[in-house]
C-alpha cells in the first residue's frame, strides 16, 4: 500500500492529478493533498470523488498510468 496524493492546482483541463508518495513528479508538500493510503489508484481516486465531488481527477501518467484517462 501507498500513499496517494492529489495536486491542488488543476491541469488545463481541469483534472487533479493524483500520484503516489513515489512518484518523482509528486508536487511540493504545499502544492499537494494527501488523500491515504490505498493498494491501487483507483482506490484513491474513488476515495478523493468521495470527498471532493466538486472536483474532476486523474491518475498521474507516470506513477498511476492505469488511472491516467485525461
Amino acid at each position: 500500500m501507498k500513499n496517494y496524493f492529489f495536486y491542488k492546482l488543476p491541469d488545463k483541463n481541469g483534472y487533479h492529478e493524483v500520484h503516489h508518495e513515489d512518484c518523482a513528479y509528486l508536487p511540493g508538500p504545499y502544492h499537494r493533498y494527501a488523500i491515504g493510503k490505498f493498494s491501487n489508484c483507483e482506490e484513491a481516486i474513488k476515495e478523493v470523488e468521495s470527498l471532493f465531488p466538486m472536483l474532476k481527477f486523474d491518475g498521474c501518467f507516470f506513477c498511476s498510468e492505469s488511472c491516467h484517462n485525461h
